[in-house]
């Protein structure tokens, strides 16, 4: 077509926060006479939540040949796992009348964040006015826009995403023949989106946290009508990328179970959400065990540190409502004794601590916000 655009921003990293005003330029160059009647960028911000489920159903062998769903997001195919074969004659024949197909639904969802428009003048032109350009023009053209409050922070989830893109588009008047219509050329470049939250500016931040829970051990008719105690304590609530949890935990065990060892472990948990569907994501971020036998009457503490991995996710996704992002900080317990066997590693599921972890961008540095439920 003879003409060449290309979207750049002054910002090598194209990482933004909420409120930034993004400065760049599109170069224009044209190898042949062209008519332009306008030029212009637009910036777009969209969230998105997409994954399948699938189950086998049994569908009468006559309505199954087309496999078309009765379902909007359904989609049925043929089964092509192993058939058991069973000598029973009734059965048989039941089997024989139905065909067994795979459903698969898919379950979506989408946010609109940002949508800009900014018009650019070429050679003192007003924008959307048309202009000739000759042959070997070149020029690269500055435009700046600035960023709403409210956008949500950039990710990419394995069933979600946060995403941003700026385009530069140029509309060209071509002719042939006797005929005369629009053409157009773009340029696409995706930019990152870091929220921007002061935890400096949070009550309680740097504060000492404790917390105490315990839990009665009995199996069958033998109560131990004791109780294992744990108390937790962290220094302070507030954190940075790389630095590690210092946490101190007193144990005491009143019971007559044997516990083997402690557990400490951080956990991601994302969950997406559709109408009138969500999925939810469990991920161990990181773990320290503590191999010591707590016997009856036993107490004792633990003094150990977890880091912080470096995080790919914030907490605060800010204006997302199809995705939610936390941090948990568990404690577990595992007990050997239990209906008098020995039974090493079984987890006692319901007896830990909650502790979610918020994170905030402060320039380049990621700060962590845990607090008490």
């Amino acid at each position: 077509m003879g003409v060449q655009i290309f979207l750049n921003f002054d910002n090598p990293s194209a990482t933004f926060q909420p409120g930034n005003v993004i400065t760049g330029n599109v170069l224009l160059s044209t190898t042949n006479q062209v008519v332009v009647k306008g030029l212009a960028v637009t910036f777009h911000g969209e969230g998105n939540v997409h994954w399948t489920e699938s189950t086998t159903v049994r569908l009468p062998r006559q309505n199954s040949q087309n496999f078309e769903s009765p379902h909007h997001g359904d989609h049925l195919h043929p089964y092509h796992g192993h058939h058991h074969h069973n000598h029973d004659s009734a059965h048989h024949q039941h089997d024989e009348s139905t065909v067994p197909v795979t459903r698969i639904k898919e379950f979506k969802n989408q946010e609109t964040y940002l949508n800009g428009f900014i018009g650019i003048p070429i050679c003192g032109q007003e924008s959307g006015s048309t202009i000739e350009l000759p042959a070997g023009f070149s020029q690269q053209i500055p435009f700046s826009y600035q960023l709403p409050l409210n956008l949500p922070t950039s990710c990419q989830l394995t069933s979600g995403s946060v995403k941003y893109f700026a385009e530069a588009s140029i509309t060209m008047k071509t002719s042939l023949l006797i005929l005369s219509f629009d053409t157009s050329k773009s340029s696409i470049k995706t930019f990152d989106v870091r929220g921007l939250h002061d935890l400096t500016q949070v009550n309680g931040a740097l504060l000492p946290v404790e917390l105490q829970k315990g839990k009665q051990f009995g199996f069958l008719c033998c109560a131990s009508g004791g109780e294992f105690m744990l108390e937790l304590r962290l220094a302070r609530t507030g954190f940075v990328a790389g630095e590690s949890i210092m946490f101190h935990l007193n144990y005491s065990n009143s019971t007559n179970v044997t516990f083997e060892k402690l557990k400490a472990k951080l956990m991601q948990n994302i969950v997406y959400i559709t109408f009138g569907k969500k999925k939810e994501e469990m991920k161990e971020m990181g773990e320290k065990l503590y191999p010591v036998v707590i016997t009856q009457g036993t107490n004792g503490e633990w003094k150990d540190q977890l880091q912080i991995p470096p995080p790919a996710l914030l907490t605060d996704l800010g204006g997302c409502r199809i995705m939610q992002i936390r941090y948990t900080l568990v404690k577990e317990i595992f007990f050997v004794h239990r209906y008098r066997d020995t039974l090493p590693g079984i987890e006692v599921p319901k007896l830990r601590f909650h502790l979610p972890l918020g994170q905030c961008l402060e320039a380049a540095t990621i700060m962590y916000r845990i607090s008490v439920l």
